[in-house]
């Protein structure tokens, strides 16, 4: 199994904390994933005030300037990681664009014209999750952003990741199979996590998801943000990737041949069956299926249907296995 280019997303788990969000910075940079991830919104742009002011109350109490944004960008990659971020305003791709690798929209984008637009003007991966959407909106979405600009016609360049955007999920709200359908269009597939554990992660990664999203946090029990529910600890991921090793060699090679422990204990031979004499064959004599038998170990390698009808030369005492030597070669 090839292991799935994983995405730790701190996302909201540091509350509006500028230092608790360095913190989990550094955790996650004890973990093997690929990239750490945030949002970056200004309530402003994101949420019409008047019309839900609890919405744009919670984001004003989450953002960050774009100034600490760039601080978090370079922390991640001078530590040896990729930085990805959610950018829900569109004046922050100009600042942010340099850092990131891939350009990341979020599910309740995924059907903006305007976004889509403006992240495929950038030439880089797009990550597209699909939360609240229909199939007929996911290839909508992908054929906008491949309408504007047709380098997204490669494969590696659009990751389309199953998603359901309550936190937290049951399980049967994952719905990994979807995977399935998102490989017809010509992209990457993955699964972005809201589920409780790492059991949806492990089976998305089985079933050959390029990509895996989970939100991270340094205490999956706090309750002062729901976030924190769906979100994997450090240890939690060091067996996440444990788990991708054992897979990894459990499915090995598709390639079908004795393995090395069967070669060097012998059991190629000893497990096998020989083809020997049940009674003295003499010389002229055709050898019939009453004349023979099969038991371990194997000897000569003649196979037992390959031995009837020939003419034995040489003869053959009961119990003896049977060789080339003993039998006419047709020329």
């Amino acid at each position: 199994m090839t292991k799935p280019y994983c995405i730790a997303e701190i996302g909201g788990n540091h509350e509006g904390d500028f230092d608790k969000a360095l913190e989990l910075i550094n955790l996650a940079l004890c973990t093997p994933v690929d990239a750490i991830k945030f949002q970056t919104y200004f309530a402003d742009t994101l949420v019409d005030r008047s019309t839900d002011p609890k919405r744009w109350q919670h984001f004003r109490r989450f953002e960050f300037t774009l100034e600490q944004h760039e601080l978090i960008a370079k922390k991640i990659i001078s530590s040896g990681k990729d930085y990805i971020t959610s950018i829900w305003d569109s004046n922050a791709y100009n600042v942010l664009s340099p850092y990131i690798k891939y350009v990341k929209i979020g599910s309740g984008d995924m059907d903006s014209y305007s976004f889509l637009k403006l992240a495929a003007r950038f030439q880089k991966p797009i990550i597209l999750s699909t939360g609240l959407s229909t199939l007929s909106e996911v290839k909508r979405s992908v054929k906008l952003i491949r309408d504007f600009n047709p380098l997204y016609n490669e494969r590696r360049m659009i990751y389309v990741l199953q998603c359901t955007t309550m936190y937290p999920i049951e399980f049967e709200e994952a719905n990994l199979d979807v995977m399935t359908n998102y490989r017809t269009l010509g992209t990457k597939v993955g699964y972005s996590d809201h589920t409780i554990g790492s059991s949806a992660l492990k089976l998305a990664a089985v079933l050959g998801a390029d990509m895996l999203e989970f939100h991270f946090s340094d205490n999956n029990k706090n309750t002062s943000f729901r976030d924190h529910l769906v979100s994997l600890e450090k240890d939690h991921v060091n067996e996440l990737y444990a788990y991708f090793d054992e897979v990894s060699k459990l499915r090995g090679s598709a390639l079908k041949e004795p393995t090395k422990s069967e070669i060097d204990t012998g059991h190629i031979k000893s497990f096998r069956r020989g083809t020997y004499a049940v009674r003295d064959l003499d010389v002229n004599e055709y050898i019939t299926d009453q004349d023979i038998c099969e038991k371990r170990p194997v000897n000569s390698g003649l196979k037992f249907e390959n031995l009837l009808g020939k003419k034995i030369v040489k003869s053959v005492s009961k119990g003896s296995p049977i060789y080339l030597r003993n039998i006419e070669i047709e020329k």
